[in-house]
């Protein structure tokens, strides 16, 4: 990294950051100018800030108290995205899958302080977000806690800011291209946190750059779509991988949601828990690999997670972020029966999603992966009869 690449600035010493102390509390106008300043004058519902020893912190503004519980879920997440020559910051504040919550903060990387700002969120020891909202023409301090970036999301996101700022200075181009040289570049990754902000439609970016495009990047904050993959790619290994099967009484699923109404429950709750694990909190579950099994056998329908993820998820937790998230969603449903270790080979089941490191893969059928299937039956379970068999 050359020190071209990574500036050094000098803090303002005299910059106050909340503590735990001032939490529920109004914060005091003097101490916190430049925070009234953005927050009340300027009407910034979030921003990023450079404290006074050179850490850089995220604000989250809301119209009230009660307005901060309504716009989050239980687990507020930050995904890092490049868009036209701009790093984006997406807070994520609620995971419904049809209808997800984003709001993006923007990093020129030709701009000294913000390409400061961009490597210091990710580069220090732990990001501090706080959440505040206005009171009596005062600043209430809601809420605050800390995330951490993995080594890996650091190493990625390094990559990006030096993918940008190697683009030649002046260079354009239109959305579609920077877009597809980005999905190239694999320039998508995700952080999670727990919790806050207001209507996208309403904000400004953390910058004030005159060339902003409130529209084209609010189209370019959805949800990273689900990519289809040919299952011919699962390796041997993924294929014999063992793991837990929740089962479910589909016969009275379908007679209450009928078939397609059932798929449809079993198959959005499932995406569902695959959102949370893309935006955990824990970097360790952001970074692992599972695969989704579909199975029926009797009336009864088994989705298969192979590896069980007992490694990340303890049996006893005490909230729900740290719930293994398939148990959270799946268990919810009332025609859910029990859980059962095993291998979803051995009963024939089928993989029909891939989640790899925050990706989202849909897996692709077809004969020849059904042949590899009843090959691979016939060697691991000789005596048995072949599901997989054409």
């Amino acid at each position: 990294m050359t020190a071209q690449l990574y500036p050094t600035l000098t803090p303002d010493p005299t910059r106050h950051s909340p503590t735990a102390e001032t939490m529920g509390e109004l914060l005091d106008r003097a101490a916190f100018l430049d925070l009234y300043e953005t927050a009340i004058v300027e009407g910034i519902p979030y921003f990023a800030r450079i404290n006074g020893t050179g850490d850089v912190e995220l604000y989250l503004v809301f119209e009230s108290v009660d307005a901060f519980s309504e716009a989050t879920d239980e687990s507020v997440s930050v995904e890092f995205k490049t868009y036209q020559n701009k790093l984006l910051a997406v807070i994520w504040t609620l995971s419904d899958p049809e209808n997800p919550l984003g709001f993006p903060l923007t990093f020129d990387v030709h701009n000294e302080r913000e390409r400061y700002m961009a490597y210091r969120l990710v580069e220090q020891a732990e990001t501090a977000i706080y959440y505040l909202a206005p009171e009596q023409e005062r600043l209430l301090h809601i809420f605050s806690e800390t995330v951490t970036f993995s080594g890996n999301e650091r190493e990625q996101v390094r990559g990006m800011i030096g993918f940008l700022f190697n683009r030649s200075a002046g260079q354009t181009e239109s959305a579609h291209e920077s877009a597809e040289t980005d999905q190239a570049a694999g320039n998508s990754i995700n952080h999670s946190a727990s919790t806050p902000v207001t209507d996208p439609k309403a904000i400004h970016p953390a910058s004030n750059q005159a060339d902003y495009d409130a529209d084209a990047v609010q189209s370019e904050i959805k949800e990273e779509p689900i990519v289809s993959v040919d299952a011919m790619t699962l390796s041997d290994t993924i294929l014999q991988d063992s793991g837990v099967a929740y089962q479910f009484a589909y016969d009275r699923l379908i007679a209450e949601h009928g078939e397609e109404g059932a798929q449809h429950l079993l198959m959005s709750t499932v995406h569902q828990a695959l959102l949370v694990m893309r935006r955990h909190n824990r970097s360790e579950v952001r970074e692992t690999a599972c695969t989704v099994w579909v199975g029926e056998r009797e009336q009864i329908l088994s989705i298969y997670i192979t590896p069980g993820l007992f490694d990340l998820f303890e049996v006893v937790h005490t909230s729900e972020d740290e719930a293994n998230p398939f148990s959270r969603f799946l268990l919810a449903i009332p025609e859910f029966i029990q859980t059962q270790e095993g291998a979803p080979l051995a009963e024939g089941a089928y993989p029909i999603f891939r989640f790899d490191q925050g990706r989202l893969s849909h897996l692709e059928l077809d004969e020849a992966f059904q042949a590899r299937l009843a090959e691979r039956f016939a060697k691991d379970y000789p005596s048995m009869s072949n599901p997989y068999a054409l």
